[in-house]
């Protein structure tokens, strides 16, 4: 095994990763059973049984009321040793070797849960036993926190979700239901209680909440943080490919095709290139939008902090055969569990208390469609993640996560425990099994599994030709001249892109704040910001590539321009619903199209009065994060009830889902699934519209000077190429999606994206050739179609939080916020905007985010709770595949802009831009770094192609035999060849100094060349580091796969799989595990060239580092160390006087990109 091991070093050598300091050897045997127990109780919770007996034991005998018993409260000394453990292994390194056999443990009990749950009871017999015998009642006397329980078992009681219903975190009724029991797993006080309650919680909570607390709670409890979740597309796959894949997927199960060894799908993207691509130009972008990596990327980054988190309340850094098999005792434990067995569980009580109450008033039935946008659907999230969060140590969240996986909804549980999971303080590094071959529907469109099911047929068993060929949704012919996005669909729906989106999204899960939760929330509305910024600028590359022109607002007053038509379903089969190009907002969605422009207004009034409700932050980064987090409408919005979400409202109505008769009954939208949704282009409106409101406040913020820019004594001759400030991330992240959106957009001639004009049709259509879990479609938004009448709530309260926002990004007057104008006013401001936990006023800003999400996601209005029908908006999965998605964050990013822009330009350039336009702009002290100068550029091409790869979709079930043969997709994927960036700094000056690396577009799509003040928001970052500089002449190369923020594509969840138990079963071999888990793809870092070259400009300045102001971070995306004390997104994140921005510690240089076909 040390010789395999060896080998596997030398290969991650060879490939310039451990140059990069990201990979490490984990022996720790602790971590790798979390990450054994994570994999099996999201993947194999068959195994549980035999791994986790205790565990499966206690939760089978769990009650809901053992939660106010249990062990949540308490820091539990096995992840302080972790910590110490992965501190003396990793120290700078980010993959290291772990051979801490506890940690393995908890890695394979993580990817057998979560996909291999066979494996569960021979991997943890224990555990599969308790969760057997668990009940509700059980949570009582759980180990977990009993707040939580009693929570938790209200709504349980109260009657949650049935199982094969839709769900999202986006509804309501959902996320009350997610929180719930995401709150007993995050409180389980030590492992096993976290899983015996996430393993019986498995059998008895909807797939979608159970799925989702248990991630959130693993990505956020301690102890399981950097346990590694199972590929999402893996155990959700309707979320990542579109319904022809699974009709292929089902072919292969017929016996007469057991024999056929040919058992590979391909995966198609949804848009594909032919005249009806004129109708629909997002079309062309499909293969971005549509990427696993971009879908899984929004997911997590979500996730890193769960937008109900808040830091208070969590105390976090903002089959079953296999887990029967290797956790015997955990499956045992989770089989006796009752949901009052929380009660005397080791979780905290009061989480537990809180599930209970959630579980004991109903939960959302299993095989329900569930989002955590909706908000009956978070109602049931957070009390469920709460319990797994504050599980005090891993056997215990092991064993609620085991339990509640049979009595949660599928997708509230996983999304709960794979929240939980990323957050948990001794589960934050285990990785997630691979979500892509988890939930396939979420990231492949429907062909591919109906290809799947054709494979299950007996007469297929024994075939070894198990491959699907997955195509985008938008193929490359004629109609791309109606469908433009269509162009760059292999962006928008490449795995990668959607896994970056999620993990981006569960890094600081949206309901977590500082006061309830104790989370590292510094700067998140001005990450929320730039993330979506970088998003947006990155999407606008590709588009820029096809000749697309940069993304469009997002107007509310308008029909909305573009449409999506996700060929993809829910979980359960029920189909995300569509939006026709060019569709009036539906009625239905009127009352949210009525929010989203409240928070829109009141956004953009603070951003351009200062004055943000709720926020006491100074003037600056503060206000800028109170802003961003306000325009979220996160856990840390100053105000949330005035703010709202315009997040999520947008989404909601871009969604164009119908409103539910009830909770159960929710019809989820690509929009308002976190790994879907960036296939949408409507995501990338929302987020402009969202990027705009952070500029207009950047705007109003001095322009950096010479001193704040420069670089003393340093200078560069030459170069080459071969949630802390929450509401700032969620601005700063969606801000560079929505600038990687916009290139990929150019890439094929595309324009910059529209705003998103509430009170017109929504332009851009979506059909999302897709699915829930449950096999139900997403809905359909047609072209240019009105807001549904069902919406008009929405509508209302869509408006009124877009309102709120821009009245307070101009004002400077945030309700809730004491922050002065600033950073720490910005940061409240899209903590409002996103309707975090951190908003400053949540009451009045809502949510714009999820509003926008629902009205968007043209779901049906419910019933009930129960039959709640998500649209792809309301995935964190597969919204990035909605064209909405891009449109809502523009209008949040819009908000943050307004704040960087002039008076003059406001009036000149849009109806609104955001708070950093009344931020002074940088002088040249600012920006300026004395003694450091940039002599000579030198800039080689860079050459994209499509490269195939392989995803495992499932396995034949064939009744001739008991051997599983894996069912292969294979999709062409967006690459790069290799590069370097080399830098030549001469310094007069020996120091050490931070260099950050942006990309940008030089033309618009009619090769009309860009001034900086008009490209300046359109630039992806690609690096940030530091180095250390000596006097004279220093000589820097950077690799591609050195970047900061990027990684690369991960092992099939199987082969992982084999490694964790290869790991365990040898004493002295190891894992190796990152200390970044989770980032943007690194095949997508560059936008796809065009064949006879597409020019973009690259952006390189030097800063000096000034270590007193930096901050350490701990982040699933960036990894642990020192931030920059300045700005996410500088020097861009203010407006540009040109007189002002000069220097010799910075440079632009042209750089070719040619596409090979």
């Amino acid at each position: 095994m040390m010789h395999f091991a060896a080998c596997l070093v030398l290969a991650i050598i060879l490939a310039g990763v451990v140059a990069q300091e990201d990979v490490h050897l984990v022996k720790d045997k602790q971590f790798l059973r979390k990450q054994l127990f994570i994999y099996q109780l999201l993947w194999k919770p068959k195994d549980l049984q035999a791994s986790f007996p205790d565990i499966v034991s206690k939760a089978a005998n769990f009650k809901v009321e053992d939660l106010l018993t249990a062990n949540v409260d308490q820091h539990f000394a096995a992840c302080l040793v972790l910590a110490i453990i992965l501190a003396g292994v990793a120290s700078q390194e980010d993959v290291h070797l772990v051979k801490d056999k506890q940690f393995l443990r908890k890695q394979l009990f993580i990817y057998q849960l979560l996909w291999k749950t066979r494996d569960l009871q021979a991997s943890f017999p224990d555990i599969v036993s308790k969760a057997a015998n668990f009940k509700v009642e059980d949570l009582l006397t759980a180990n977990v926190d009993q707040d939580a329980a009693q929570a938790y078992i209200k709504v349980y009681n109260n009657g949650i979700l049935p199982r094969g219903r839709s769900a999202t975190a986006f509804y309501p009724p959902h996320l009350a239901e997610i929180k719930a029991l995401f709150d007993v797993l995050y409180t389980s006080k030590d492992f096993e209680t976290f899983a015996v309650v996430s393993t019986w919680s498995r059998d008895v909570s909807n797939q979608i909440i159970w799925f989702f607390s248990v991630v959130l709670a693993s990505l956020t409890r301690h102890d399981t943080r950097r346990v590694r979740i199972p590929n999402v597309q893996v155990t959700l796959p309707s979320y990542f490919y579109n319904l022809d894949v699974f009709t292929k997927f089902n072919e292969t199960q017929d016996d007469d095709q057991c024999d056929n060894s040919d058992n590979e799908i391909v995966a198609k993207y949804s848009k594909i290139v032919s005249r009806l691509d004129a109708f629909d130009p997002e079309a062309l972008i499909s293969y971005f939008t549509e990427d696993v990596g971009v879908e899984n990327f929004y997911f997590y980054q979500s996730a890193d902090v769960p937008f109900f988190m808040n830091r208070p309340e969590y105390d976090i850094d903002t089959y079953r055969r296999d887990l029967q098999a290797s956790f015997p005792d955990i499956v045992s434990k989770a089989a006796n569990f009752k949901v009052e067995d929380l009660l005397t569980a080791n979780v905290d009580q009061d989480a537990a208390q809180a599930y209970i109450k959630v579980y004991n008033n109903g939960i959302l039935p299993l095989g329900r469609s569930a989002s955590g946008f909706y908000p009956p659907h978070l109602a049931e999230v957070k009390p469920f993640f709460d319990v797994l969060y504050t599980s005090k140590d891993f056997e215990t969240f092991a064993v609620v996560s085991t339990w509640s996986r049979d009595v949660s909804n599928q997708m509230l549980w996983f999304f709960c425990v794979v929240l939980a999971t990323l957050t948990r303080h001794d589960t934050r590094r285990v990785r997630i099994p691979n979500v892509h071959e988890i939930l396939p529907n979420y990231f492949y469109n429907l062909d591919v599994l109906t290809k799947f099911n054709e494979t299950q047929d007996d007469d297929q068993c024994g075939n070894s030709d198990n491959q699907i060929v997955a195509k985008y949704s938008k193929i490359v012919s004629r109609l791309d001249a109606f469908d433009p996005e269509a162009l760059i669909s292999y962006f928008t729906e490449d795995v990668g892109v959607e896994n970056f989106y999620f993990y981006q999204s569960a890094d600081v899960p949206f309901f977590m704040n500082r006061p309830e939760y104790d989370i590292d929330t510094y700067r998140r509305g001005e990450r929320y910001f730039n993330d979506h910024k970088m998003f947006l600028a990155r999407y606008n590359l590709e588009r820029l590539s096809h000749g697309l022109g940069f993304t469009e607002d997002l107007d509310w007053n308008q029909n909305i321009l573009t449409g999506y038509y996700p060929y993809m379903s829910d979980y359960n089969g029920i189909h995300f619903p569509q939006r026709p190009h060019n569709s009036p907002i539906p009625s239905f969605k009127q009352q949210f199209l009525t929010l989203v422009k409240q928070y829109q207004d009141r956004l953009i009034t603070a951003a351009d009065t200062g004055n943000l409700k709720g926020s006491n932050a100074p003037q600056g980064d503060e206000f800028f994060d109170d802003l961003m987090n306000a325009a979220q409408g996160n856990a840390d919005s100053p105000d949330q009830d005035y703010y709202g979400s315009y997040d999520v409202t947008a989404r909601h109505i871009l969604g164009f889902n119908p409103e539910p008769t009830d909770p159960f009954h929710y019809i989820i939208s690509a929009l308002e699934n976190l790994h879907a949704n960036v296939r949408d282009p409507a995501f990338y409106r929302i987020y402009k519209s969202i990027v705009d409101i952070g500029i207009r406040y950047k705007a109003r913020l001095p322009s950096y000077t010479s001193e704040d820019i420069g670089f003393s004594g340093v200078k560069i001759d030459s170069y080459d190429i071969d949630t802390y400030r929450r509401g700032e991330r969620y601005f700063n992240d969606h801000k560079m999606f929505l600038a990687r959106y916009n290139l990929e957009r150019l890439s094929h001639g595309l324009g910059f994206i529209e705003d998103l004009d509430w009170n017109q049709n929504i332009q851009t259509g979506y059909y999302p050739y897709m699915s829930d879990y449950n096999g139900i479609p997403f809905p359909q938004r047609p072209h240019n179609s009105p807001i549904p009448s069902s919406k008009q709530q929405f509508l209302t309260l869509v408006k009124q939080y877009q309102g709120r926002l821009i009245t307070a990004a101009d004002t400077g007057n945030l309700k809730g916020s004491n922050a002065s104008q600033g950073d720490v006013f910005f940061d409240d401001l899209m903590n409002a905007a996103q309707g975090n936990a951190d908003s400053p006023d949540l009451d009045y800003y809502g949510s714009y985010e999820v509003t926008a999400r629902h009205i968007l996601g043209f779901n049906p209005e419910p019933t009930d709770p129960f039959h709640y029908i998500i649209s792809a908006l309301e995935n964190l999965h597969a919204n990035v595949r909605d064209p909405a998605f891009y449109r809502i964050y523009k209008s949040i990013v819009d908000i943050g802009i307004r704040l960087v822009t002039t008076l003059l330009d406001i009036i000149f350039f849009t109806h609104f831009h955001s708070y950093k336009a009344r931020l002074p702009s940088y002088t040249s002290e600012d920006i300026g770094f004395s003694g450091v100068k940039i002599d000579s550029v030198s800039v080689p091409s860079i050459k994209t192609f499509f490269d195939e790869f392989d995803s495992i979709l499932g396995y034949q079930n064939c009744s001739s035999n008991d051997e599983k043969t894996s069912v292969i997709v294979k999709q062409k994927r967006l690459n790069h060849e290799k590069f370097n960036v080399g830098v030549k700094v001469n310094s007069k000056v020996s120091t050490k100094a931070v260099v950050r690396i942006f990309i940008g577009p030089k033309f618009d799509k009619n090769d009309v060349e860009l001034s900086l003040e008009q490209s300046q928001h359109k630039y992806f970052e690609l690096d940030q580091f530091l180095v250390n500089l000596e006097i004279g002449d220093n000589y820097i190369t950077r690799r591609d796969s050195e970047f900061a923020f990027q990684r690369p594509d991960d092992l099939r969840s199987d082969e992982f799989y084999d490694l964790i138990k290869a790991s365990l079963a040898n004493e002295n071999s190891g894992l190796l595990v990152r200390q970044r888990p989770y980032g943007w793809p690194r095949r997508l870092i560059i936008p796809r060239g065009k064949p006879d070259g597409l020019t973009l400009r690259l952006f390189v300045i030097v800063n000096k580092f000034d270590e007193d102001k930096a901050v350490h971070t701990d982040s699933l995306i960036a990894g642990k160390g020192l931030l920059d004390s300045r700005s996410l997104g500088f020097p861009f994140d203010r407006s540009i006087d040109h007189l002002k921005f000069e220097g010799t510690n910075f440079a632009f240089k042209d750089i070719v990109v040619y596409h090979k076909h």
